[in-house]
């Protein structure tokens, strides 16, 4: 087995390795960070080598009332209408913890939990997340096997999810991991001419870096 590399002190954008923590799922290292801001959060690793997570949250939630979408006190839930981000937080904590639920398969029975601070407090939730950007955004999860948690998930577009669903395939090029369609677009390349060349057993560097027959 490899052993684990000790990234403490390290800085990811506002983000500084203060100590190794509990692991959730085997091979999956967790690391104590603690914000520019004074906050402190638990991220996975993947997430922090590619800066998937930068802050404690912080970041987000400045950009939120820079553009004035802050929201002051909860109010998301007032005379029985609902708000996208309390039906998020809802849906969330049902298909993870309800065997009824029509989506627990992918969720629940697979060991995906909300945490603590967010079963508990849909402020906790609103205050990490954010405002909802609008229409054609949900909540997704950075690490799809990872769970429900502050450092982990985002508000994202139908089309970001789609490149980050667990059965997409995947290529590390260069120290950089990003599924065929997103190296695709990335390099200017067909996405039918990388499908190929990997189906046809091609190693990363010559399947993204070989000339396209015809293309000078």
């Amino acid at each position: 087995m490899t052993r684990l590399k000790d990234v403490t002190g390290r800085k990811y954008g506002r983000l500084t390795v203060i100590e190794r923590a509990a692991d959730r799922k085997p091979g999956r290292p967790r690391w104590k960070c603690e914000c520019e801001c004074g906050g402190s959060v638990i991220v996975n690793g993947n997430e922090l080598w590619n800066l998937h997570t930068r802050s404690c949250g912080c970041l987000h939630r400045e950009s939120a009332a820079k553009n004035g979408r802050a929201t002051k006190t909860h109010g998301h839930a007032r005379y029985g209408v609902r708000t996208r981000e309390y039906n998020c937080w809802r849906a969330m904590k049902e298909r993870c913890s309800n065997p009824k639920s029509g989506t627990y398969k992918n969720y629940g029975a697979r060991g995906i939990t909300v945490c603590p601070e967010w079963t508990d407090s849909f402020e906790n939730f609103l205050r990490d997340m954010g405002p909802h950007p609008g229409s054609g955004y949900s909540i997704d999860r950075i690490d799809n096997e990872g769970d429900y948690e502050p450092g982990n998930c985002r508000w994202a577009t139908k089309k970001t999810q789609n490149r980050n669903r667990r059965n997409i395939r995947r290529i590390n090029f260069k120290g950089e991991i990003r599924g065929l369609a997103e190296w695709a677009e990335k390099l200017d390349l067909n996405y039918k001419t990388i499908s190929d060349r990997i189906r046809l057993g091609w190693n990363p560097d010559r399947t993204l870096t070989a000339p396209v027959r015809g293309k000078r």
